[in-house]
C-alpha cells in the first residue's frame, strides 16, 4: 500500500479548479487511504453542499449505485489539495465531506 501525500497535524484548502476554496480541513488521523479531520466551509462551498449531503445520505443508506454516481459527480469536480503555507498541490484525490469532516482518499488503483 502506498503512503498517504497528506500529512497528520497538516492543514489543507480544499480548491475548485478556478482557485475558489472551498474550505479547511486540518488531518487528525489517517486511517488505511483516508486522511480524516474537522472541516470549516468556505463560501464557495454552499455551491457544492448539496452534492456532498447527497453523497454522504447514500452512503449511510447503502444506495451504492446512487452514491457511485455522487462519488463520481464529486470527482468531476477536479477539487485541488493545497497544503497551507508550502502551498503543495494534490490532485487526483478523493474527497467527501459529511457534517463537518472530510475525508480524503488516494485515488483508487486502476489496472
Amino acid at each position: 500500500m502506498n503512503e498517504h501525500p497528506l500529512s497528520v497535524g497538516m492543514t489543507y484548502c480544499l480548491r475548485m479548479p478556478d482557485g475558489r476554496a472551498l474550505g479547511h480541513v486540518r488531518i487528525h488521523q489517517i486511517e488505511d487511504s483516508w486522511a480524516e479531520g474537522p472541516f470549516i466551509p468556505g463560501p464557495a462551498f454552499a455551491e457544492v453542499r448539496e452534492l456532498f449531503e447527497r453523497a454522504d445520505e447514500l452512503a449511510r443508506d447503502q444506495i451504492i449505485p446512487l452514491w457511485e454516481q455522487a462519488a463520481d459527480a464529486i470527482e468531476a469536480l477536479h477539487i485541488q489539495v493545497v497544503e497551507e503555507h508550502a502551498g503543495a498541490r494534490h490532485a487526483g484525490l478523493r474527497v467527501f465531506v459529511a457534517g463537518n469532516e472530510a475525508s480524503i482518499g488516494t485515488p483508487l488503483c486502476v489496472s
